[in-house]
């Protein structure tokens, strides 16, 4: 669950929080402020806003260093937000969305095809991304039906770059193997060459 609400900082069980951090979700960027990573949630509240998120570490599917814009934390909610004047709820009068009047039944369509939410948090000082990384996944772990998530891998961090070189090498390993079953396949053919009579 997300919550919209005034946050502060936590009572409790608070393991890392960092000032000037940027939000950007979609390709908006909501403001900068204060990121905080408790045990229970993620927690993100706006220098000139009246109020922040508050995230469930099992709302947050994956989480992982990215590159671009710059180096920063990308993480993906496994639902659609609508943060009310914010994200996700941009309408005119006639109920249609600006990004070219679409008629309800496109607006159903495309909502149900936008189940996912893309965010990233970009700290002023990059050199705090890793330890923002390892806080998140430290609490996560916390929360273990989070099980699917691929956050908490083997490597320190995603390198959302070299996810693709890694899939084109499995594959090419693949073919190498299927080839050599194929060649096996080919010396034993001699065993079924009087099958017919």
């Amino acid at each position: 669950m997300v919550i919209i609400r005034a946050i502060n900082l936590p009572d409790a069980g608070l393991v890392y929080s960092s000032t000037n951090t940027q939000l950007k979700i979609g390709d908006r960027i909501i403001g900068t402020g204060t990121l905080y990573c408790n045990q229970d949630s993620l927690e993100w509240m706006p220098t000139d806003g009246p109020e922040g998120l508050s995230i469930l570490w099992k709302q947050i599917s994956v989480h992982g260093v990215a590159p671009n814009p710059v180096k920063c934390i990308y993480f993906m909610l496994d639902h659609k937000l609508v943060w009310e004047g914010v994200y996700g709820d941009v309408l005119i009068p006639n109920g249609n969305e600006l990004n070219g009047g679409e008629s309800d039944d496109d607006e159903d369509e495309e909502s149900n095809s936008e189940e996912m939410t893309e965010m990233w948090l970009i700290p002023s000082d990059p050199n705090t991304v890793d330890s923002i990384y390892q806080a998140m996944t430290d609490c996560q772990a916390l929360h273990p039906d989070s099980a699917e998530s691929i956050s908490g891998s083997e490597s320190d961090y995603m390198d959302f770059e070299s996810v693709g070189q890694d899939r084109q090498d499995d594959d090419d390993e693949n073919d190498d193997n299927v080839g050599g079953n194929m060649q096996d396949l080919n010396i034993n053919d001699e065993r079924f060459a009087d099958a017919e009579e």
